[in-house]
């Protein structure tokens, strides 16, 4: 049986689209390259991207796992949201880091980890 890893690509407001649209060409590429070579591949990746809104973190599309397995902030180019996250963009981060998720970043989503003090 194949498992499914969910991965969150936070959408922070100024964020890079080349990076989040990179990673997600990324894990669609791993996934294509994993059913082409192996018969029936232990796991495969489903991408969502997660927007903050009005300092809420919330699934862009209805029916995406609340859980990921992965949380990926990308680096923002715009204005200064990422030296000053919004708090329910910390908290958010931490409770997932906390229930078991992997949370990374891409150049300065590394100041949200921070904030949320997923780097200490």
């Amino acid at each position: 049986m194949t498992q499914t890893i969910h991965i969150a690509i936070l959408m922070i407001p100024g964020a890079a689209q080349s990076a989040t649209y990179g990673l997600i060409d990324l894990f669609q590429t791993a996934n294509h390259i994993c059913q082409e070579s192996i018969p029936e591949p232990k796991a495969l990746f489903e991408v969502s991207r997660w927007l903050v809104n009005d300092g809420k973190v919330i699934p862009e599309k209805k029916g995406v796992a609340k859980d990921p397995n992965i949380v990926i902030v990308p680096p923002v180019l715009e204005g200064q949201e990422y030296m000053e996250p919004p708090k329910d963009v910390s908290t958010w981060l931490l409770k997932r880091h906390k229930e078991g998720a992997v949370t990374c970043s891409a150049c300065a989503g590394a100041f949200m980890l921070a904030d949320a003090g997923l780097l200490d």
